[in-house]
C-alpha cells in the first residue's frame, strides 16, 4: 500500500516580501506621528492662526 501524501507543506514565507511589508509599516507609522507635530510646528509659527485653542 502506498502512502498518501495529501496534505501539502506550507510555504515558506517569502523574506523579500516581508522586509518590504515591515518597511512600509514603518513608514507609515512614521507618518501618522508626523501629522501632530506638524500641525504644532505650523501653529507655533503661524500669527494669524484662528484656532489657536484647537492644539
Amino acid at each position: 500500500m502506498e502512502s498518501c501524501n495529501c496534505i501539502e507543506p506550507q510555504w515558506p514565507a517569502d523574506e523579500l516580501l516581508m522586509r518590504y511589508q515591515y518597511i512600509s509599516d514603518f513608514f507609515i507609522a512614521l507618518a501618522y506621528f508626523s501629522i501632530p507635530l506638524e500641525l504644532i510646528y505650523f501653529v507655533k509659527k503661524s500669527a494669524v492662526f484662528p484656532y489657536r485653542w484647537v492644539l
